[in-house]
């Protein structure tokens, strides 16, 4: 029995012209076809709200959204884990300081 060849190829397209957002997915996954073609209305969307509508667009379709597509999103959760970082060791700190 030959082995079976894995041929993978995506084609994607994002046009953010401020008022919408396109996002085209066309290609081949693991065997499996791919095609997406939606579009959004994001007159009245901040940063964010853009990146999680590519993020939901490439999730639905099984794929992970490139990082250089998403640095609002990546930035906000490092962000929130240094928070929670330092207030972890400041609460440590405080506790440490009372005892």
């Amino acid at each position: 029995m030959a082995p079976e060849i894995n041929n993978s190829y995506l084609r994607t397209r994002i046009v953010d012209d401020s008022n919408t957002l396109s996002i085209q997915i066309d290609g081949q996954k693991n065997g499996h076809t791919i095609h997406l073609n939606q579009v959004f209305i994001i007159s009245d969307k901040n940063t964010l709200q853009k990146e999680l509508f590519k993020y939901q667009a490439f999730r639905s379709q099984g794929l992970f959204l490139p990082l250089h597509e998403m640095p609002f999103l990546v930035g906000s959760g490092l962000g929130i884990s240094l928070l929670l970082v330092s207030l972890t060791i400041i609460g440590f700190r405080r506790n440490r300081q009372r005892a």
